[in-house]
């Protein structure tokens, strides 16, 4: 991986990737894991139960045993494991730009390390970039030698998408009908609206899909700046306001964010959904711990 190195995916980064990928097996029975279960018939050697064999079915399925105890034809079904699809969908909207190091550049190495883990599981690891930059989109790959590809799309990626609807974008990719799996969504959650991202995950949740949601904040962002007069530009849209922030106005912004990070906490919580909130300042040792306690 060291041919890929940049500012962004670093030579000490790329080692922590490479750290966490040994213990990628806990994954195997948790959210990330490798594999699904699903029934079929003789594939593999854990059984499931017996079902009655029925015109069209294969004659060579046909329990002989259970046929000399009870007369009568049956198939031994048993559970077979398949390909876990891992669809990572990271916010490219402008406000991921802010904070140092950027919200999107956290995101992006987060994106790239949980990606080195489903890959080494033997996952089937995809990219899908919601903004403008959905051209970089990356189909399912499969095995730890595609992980160059994650790096080079990740890195190609900005945070330029201006305002980005965060339900649309989700439209549209599964407009795509991607196979189903388990979705992670990355970003700092705030879309177009309060109510977007909730939109959008429960649009992924309707889809069939499994979900889990990983929140990046900047702490500047959360907490309001001291009474004054003040200049602020939205990052996503180029506006320009002139606010007078006196103590009341401080109280009602903490309110704000107060309600804002709580709505997303609760929502996912109902849904029974993984969330894990960071900073652009966590360590990734300690969020691929969090995810990895997921399970």
């Amino acid at each position: 991986m060291s041919g890929h190195s940049n500012q962004l995916f670093d030579e000490a980064t790329l080692r922590q990737f490479e750290s966490a990928g040994l213990l990628a097996r806990r994954l195997v029975r948790g959210r990330l894991r490798a594999e699904r279960r699903s029934f079929t018939r003789g594939m593999s050697v854990e059984f499931a139960e017996y079902r009655p064999f029925v015109s069209g079915d294969d004659w060579r399925a046909i329990d002989w045993n259970a046929y000399a105890r009870w007369r009568q034809l049956v198939l031994k079904l048993f559970v077979e494991e398949e390909d876990l699809y891992v669809h990572f969908l990271l916010d490219c909207s402008g406000s991921m730009g802010w904070g140092t190091p950027s919200k999107f550049d956290q995101a992006r190495r987060i994106v790239a390390g949980l990606a080195y883990l489903s890959l080494a599981n033997l996952d089937r690891a995809a990219f899908v970039p919601l903004g403008i930059s959905a051209s970089r989109r990356l189909a399912p790959r499969r095995g730890r030698e595609r992980f160059p590809e994650w790096l080079g799309a990740l890195s190609a990626c900005e945070a330029d998408g201006g305002s980005v609807c965060l339900e649309d974008s989700v439209r549209l990719w599964l407009r795509s009908a991607p196979r189903k799996g388990l979705v992670v969504v990355v970003g700092d959650l705030f879309g177009s609206g309060l109510g977007d991202a909730r939109a959008a995950i429960d649009r992924i949740r309707h889809a069939g899909q499994e979900v889990a949601v990983i929140h990046i904040v900047d702490p500047s962002e959360l907490a309001p700046p001291a009474p004054g007069e003040y200049e602020f530009e939205d990052c996503e849209t180029g506006k320009v306001r002139r606010v007078i922030l006196d103590p009341a106005g401080a109280t009602r912004f903490s309110g704000r964010v107060r309600q804002f990070l709580e709505a997303m906490e609760s929502h996912t919580k109902k849904h029974g959904i993984p969330f894990l909130r960071a900073d652009n300042q966590t360590p990734l040792s300690e969020i691929f711990s969090s995810v990895l306690a997921w399970q």
